[in-house]
Parts: structure tokens; C-alpha cells; sequence
């Protein structure tokens, strides 16, 4: 409803953009780094899932920047939407939030945190 006040409801899809795009090419990307071994290859960290014990799952870098340089875009294609104030806003918060909860989101339950 709010955002239907402010004549910004296309802004509901930017998340969507920031999922489909980054986090759809995050791993692509993390397999291609680690293939090429540019920079010594990927960058790993360690994640846990969701009910599933002790088990240690693994993401990269490359992939999280992926996710924040997907989130970027999906902001920027709604450049003419905005005005100056709320474009800086959301170029300032949305990619690092993003990025920030897809780091720290259980394993394979990336996607629901996002949205």
C-alpha cells in the first residue's frame, strides 16, 4: 500500500531483478573464477544449512560479489523512477543489504531471506 502511495510499486520488482540476476549468476560465476584460478581462484567462506546438522556448506566471494553487482543493476534499470535522494538510498543500502543476507542465510534458503 505504501508503495502504491509514492507511485513506486515497480520498485517491488528490484528485489526480484537483485535475486534473478544476481544470485542466479553467483555460482556460474564462482565455477568460472575458480576454473580460470584468476587471483589464486575462488575465495571461499563457510555457511551452514537449515536442518542439516553439522554439515559445513561453502560460498565465495566472487559469487557474493556477483549478488551485489546483480543488486546494483536491478536498482540502476529503475534509474527513471526515482528521484536523486531515493536513487542514492538505494544504491547505498539495497546492494549491501542484499549481499550481506545472502552471506549469512542457511544453505539453499538463499532466495526466501532476499525476498
Amino acid at each position: 500500500v505504501t508503495l502504491r502511495i509514492m507511485d513506486a510499486a515497480e520498485w517491488t520488482m528490484i528485489p526480484i531483478l537483485a535475486v534473478a540476476i544476481g544470485d542466479g549468476l553467483a555460482e556460474p560465476v564462482a565455477v568460472f573464477w575458480e576454473d580460470k584460478k584468476w587471483f589464486g581462484g575462488t575465495h571461499k567462506y563457510r555457511t551452514r544449512g537449515l536442518f542439516s546438522g553439522d554439515r559445513v556448506f561453502t560460498r565465495s566471494i566472487e559469487g557474493s560479489t556477483t549478488v551485489f553487482l546483480g543488486t546494483l543493476v536491478s536498482v540502476l534499470i529503475y534509474l527513471n523512477t526515482m528521484t536523486t535522494g531515493q536513487l542514492i538510498f538505494f544504491v547505498c543500502v539495497l546492494p549491501v543489504m542484499i549481499t550481506i543476507l545472502e552471506m549469512v542465510a542457511p544453505h539453499s534458503l538463499d532466495n526466501p531471506f532476499l525476498l
